[in-house]
């Protein structure tokens, strides 16, 4: 169980500012998910399946076959900028 004194403690650790009249709320709130985690760790899941996804379908895959493609200058026709025959985009990551 987590007291007001505690949750003002992690509201300070955090940076936090926790209102005095919230703080009641906010430590029953803390308390209800702290007691749901309790709940969770305390199942007996000994004879339960690890479930790797929740659906039991797999990917369907094909062999990769070369098709041809369009016409270069037909594309970049299209381009609002072009560079070497290549699409010019903005910048999007700096460092």
């Amino acid at each position: 169980m987590v007291s007001e004194n505690d949750v003002l403690r992690m509201a300070r650790l955090s940076r936090l500012e926790i209102n005095g009249e919230d703080m009641p709320e906010v430590t029953n709130k803390i308390n209800s998910v702290l007691n749901y985690v309790e709940a969770l760790l305390s199942a007996d899941v000994e004879s339960v399946e690890p479930l790797n996804h929740v659906h039991e379908i797999s990917n369907v895959f094909r062999d990769d076959v070369v098709e041809p493609g369009g016409n270069q200058s037909e594309l970049l026709k299209n381009a609002p900028e072009q560079r070497d025959n290549f699409f010019r985009v903005p910048l999007v990551i700096t460092e």
